[in-house]
């Protein structure tokens, strides 16, 4: 069996439901694309959406999301071994100091809550847990900012065909901006790398997931390396696919209709279901005039009140004050 059938999901998602809800809708046939869908929600309570709920639920995960597998066991050893709370405190303290230290550095590019939850959500409802530490890695002075948001894999069906899923995020108050920036973004992965002229900065993950992979075992390590070997057979049964998270902002929050918080949920859930069939023919255009159409794409959308207020819960959670210019209002 493939060792890396064994690695899990960085993190444990225990309630998520309760803090978003997945729509299953049928969505426009593309003949010429290979494209799918996740579409989510927010949970209402009195007749509200609960983003500061999920803003609280998201921050949770920073130490997963931030810090190496390898770290985190070392320090939930010392933790079961001692009963000294101060190794996973230290680890806390390490992932929220590298938020901030790549907000006051790198600004939009880094540190946004947009890539937490597109970690989160790959993780959670695609079982496809993260391979490489990019947080981690992109706040080292020797490694470049540029590349995808977080990277993942789940294998296809019964056998060892392995997806590659690169995640790209967008936290956008306009969806459609927010798409944009997303294809810009991937086109910009594919083509050339500043920080290393001649050479994709897809070539340069690749190295990093060979190099420096985010897995428990030296066994999974190789496991992985075989499918970037030319060498091998491994290296026919593996795919890419980009994963584009698109949060937003949704002025129907601000003109729901119903008396009873089921009427109101329910007049929001059909509502938000043709928003749903509108933004996946937007964004079916906006990668065939990008000429992107040879690419795998998955879709995920998730929208806010107001994206800027979500943030700021954010930001307070890791006692942070922001009030960014408009560079940094979109993730």
């Amino acid at each position: 069996m493939n060792p890396l059938r064994d690695l899990k999901n960085a993190a444990t998602y225990n309630g998520i439901e309760h803090r978003i809800c997945e729509i299953i809708t049928d969505i426009p046939k593309c003949d010429n694309l290979r494209l799918c869908g996740k579409f989510f929600y927010l949970k209402f309570r009195d007749g509200k959406i609960t983003e500061k709920e999920f803003a609280k639920y998201v921050y949770d995960k920073i130490i997963r999301y931030c810090i190496p597998r390898k770290k985190y066991k070392e320090a939930a050893a010392l933790y079961v071994e001692t009963g000294e709370e101060r190794y996973l405190l230290d680890l806390h303290d390490q992932a929220k100091n590298l938020f901030i230290k790549s907000l006051k550095e790198h600004g939009a590019q880094l540190g946004e809550p947009g890539e937490l939850i597109a970690f989160v959500v790959l993780e959670a409802f695609f079982n496809a847990p993260q391979i490489a530490c990019k947080m981690f890695l992109k706040t080292s002075e020797k490694m470049p900012v540029h590349g995808s948001d977080s990277v993942h894999i789940r294998f296809c069906g019964e056998g060892d065909k392995l997806e590659l899923i690169w995640g790209e995020s967008k936290l956008y108050q306009s969806m459609g901006s927010a798409m944009d920036k997303a294809i810009e973004s991937i086109k910009s992965f594919l083509g050339k790398d500043d920080d290393d002229p001649g050479r994709p900065a897809r070539e340069r993950d690749i190295d990093i997931i060979k190099d420096m992979p985010d897995v428990d075992t030296d066994e999974m390590r190789r496991a992985l390396c075989e499918y970037f070997n030319p060498y091998s057979e491994k290296s026919n049964e593996w795919k890419e696919v980009y994963s584009c998270f698109i949060g937003f902002d949704y002025e129907l929050y601000k003109n729901l209709e119903g008396h009873t918080e089921k009427e109101i949920e329910d007049y929001f859930v059909e509502n938000y279901i043709k928003k749903i069939q509108d933004a996946f023919k937007l964004f079916s255009t906006k990668i065939e005039r990008n000429g992107l159409t040879s690419l795998d794409f998955i879709l995920i959308l998730l929208p806010f009140e107001d994206v800027n207020n979500f943030r700021k819960e954010f930001f307070q959670l890791l006692g942070l004050n922001c009030t960014s210019n408009e560079d940094n209002k979109n993730d």
